[in-house]
């Protein structure tokens, strides 16, 4: 077995023939059940350089500190307008120095901390109606993957000020204006060498763009299998009193994560079938391993070599769960 960076629940299936290996998922810590912290809405984590997870809470609002080691759960940040305070925070990311950011929707503001998470400073940056993920460059930009009213496309960048630099790719043609902001965005995650990674939600496709710049992406995987491109039909059901009900949980990718230099791991969330699917990709895009997972497991990063952040709606309960997940490949 290789392993990819107290074992509750592990899951392991069979990779298709496409694949040659198979994944296998290990929760090795979760927050459910704990009654001193508890999450009601996990938007995202990032890992710090001391092993302590920033989560960020949009419903209670709040910031959090989780420590899977010990479990001890702290809140960060208050709601508020003062300093390090915060409105609806909805994504953090890693910053290049070992501090953080957060994007806050309500305030529409990038927040950030310190590696210490000692808050620093806070500007103003256009709104985004639906963010999916957020990201600091190398260079000290940032991106944010989702979708705005105003300009339905995939990614905006800000500058170290706030300022927009740029915005890139086109609305989905197949699906209305509302629908267009909802699949707008997807998963983003800073490569090894200055690069970075964009998984749209939908279809399955990921880019690597090689400067910070939002130009010449180039395409490392597509399966529209998996996740087929977005339409009117495929976003809505009929409810059982005749009714039209969008699926605010569609099928996504979740998250991206590169792992051993030159492969790459995505998740598949799908709320609604209850699992998620995982998959390996060698550098040339090649499925190198494919697994479903029978938990919609969200995928938000590495901890550390062997294991990552993720988070899952209890399907009783739908209390959002943070967990630590170690992923390792057998075959």
């Amino acid at each position: 077995m290789k392993v990819l960076g107290a074992t509750l629940l592990t899951f392991s299936f069979v990779a298709p023939a496409t694949a040659q290996a198979t994944i296998e998922v290990s929760e090795v810590a979760r927050t459910i059940g704990r009654s001193d912290g508890p999450f009601t809405e996990v938007n995202d984590m990032v890992a710090t350089a001391s092993g302590v997870v920033v989560v960020v809470d949009s419903n209670t609002p709040a910031l959090w500190t989780w420590n899977p080691e010990t479990g001890a759960v702290q809140k960060l940040a208050r709601e508020g307008d003062g300093p390090g305070e915060v409105r609806n925070p909805y994504q953090v990311a890693q910053r290049p120095n070992g501090g953080v950011a957060v994007y806050d929707l309500k305030r529409a503001a990038i927040l950030l901390y310190s590696a210490s998470l000692e808050y620093e400073d806070m500007f103003q940056v256009g709104l985004i109606s639906n963010p999916k993920d957020f990201i600091v460059l190398e260079d000290g930009s940032f991106v944010i993957a989702g979708g705005r009213i105003s300009s339905p496309r995939h990614l905006y960048r800000f500058g170290t000020d706030g300022g927009e630099l740029e915005a890139w790719g086109d609305a989905s043609p197949d699906v209305g204006s509302i629908a267009q902001v909802h699949v707008a965005g997807g998963a983003l995650r800073r490569g090894p060498d200055g690069s970075w990674f964009f998984g749209f939600a939908a279809p399955y496709q990921v880019l690597r763009f090689p400067e910070p710049q939002l130009s010449d992406p180039e395409i490392v995987a597509r399966d529209d299998e998996l996740v087929p491109p977005p339409t009117q039909e495929g976003l809505v059901r009929e409810t059982d009193f005749g009714a039209t009900a969008f699926l605010w949980w569609h099928d996504r990718t979740t998250g991206i994560v590169p792992i051993d230099g030159d492969q790459l791991m995505t998740v598949v969330t799908r709320f609604y079938t209850g699992d998620s699917v995982w998959t390996i990709h060698a550098a040339d895009g090649s499925v190198e391993a494919r697994s479903e997972v029978p938990t919609a497991y969200y995928l938000f990063g590495r901890l550390d070599d062997s294991r990552v952040l993720g988070s899952y709606r209890d399907p009783e309960t739908d209390e959002h769960v943070a967990v630590v997940l170690e992923v390792s490949t057998a075959g």
